[in-house]
């Protein structure tokens, strides 16, 4: 994506704040404020680790959603999506177990997954109760033994000055790795932390 981060440090003036794992599996967690997050969120994780992420994500229009797709992008359904008539409940369900068994291959291959909790942009607000499905996937995989290690789980926030104002600031913040096995902790412990890295 050299291309892509070029443009977007040329069309605005992008921060970086925190450190990333470097090695090993992660579970990403991040702020959804606009359309561009799930590039800048690439260009941290690339330009610290030198990686390519995957994200969870629900069906753009084309091209965007080839684009996002060949890049690591995962497909999932969202209830949402079954009550626009989009997919039928039967459609969702298969969709997203297939998409959380290739999330999980991903992990066990050390790579990194990033998932955008709220669900939907929510521009300069969080919004909430946050979607844990793919969390309670991964913690039943480390119960159960079919990962090798616990995942470390870190929040993301991102805060724009202005998202539609060129040549405004942006900050990609990431959070201290968390480890925890209860799903409800963790979502208490993701929105205060996402809230905070986002500036809100």
């Amino acid at each position: 994506m050299p291309a892509v981060t070029t443009a977007l440090e040329t069309a605005y003036k992008v921060h970086y704040e925190g450190t990333l794992p470097r090695k090993g599996p992660y579970l990403l967690f991040a702020k959804h404020q606009g359309e561009l997050d799930h590039f800048f969120i690439g260009m941290m994780i690339h330009k610290q680790t030198g990686r390519f992420a995957n994200y969870m994500m629900r069906k753009f229009p084309f091209p965007l959603y080839c684009f996002l797709k060949t890049h690591g992008g995962i497909l999932v359904v969202r209830s949402k999506d079954v009550k626009d008539g989009q997919y039928t409940e039967q459609e969702r369900q298969e969709i997203n177990d297939k998409a959380a068994t290739y999330a999980l291959s991903r992990l066990k291959l050390g790579e990194p997954l990033v998932n955008f909790p709220e669900g939907t942009r929510a521009y300069k607000q969080l919004h909430t109760p946050f979607k844990m499905w793919i969390a309670e996937k991964i913690i039943q995989a480390q119960e159960n033994g079919d990962l090798s290690s616990r995942i470390p789980i870190v929040p993301l926030g991102i805060e724009y000055e202005d998202a539609n104002k060129l040549r405004s600031h942006v900050w990609v913040r990431a959070g201290e790795p968390f480890y925890t096995n209860n799903t409800s902790e963790l979502e208490t412990h993701l929105q205060k932390e996402i809230s905070r890295l986002s500036g809100l």
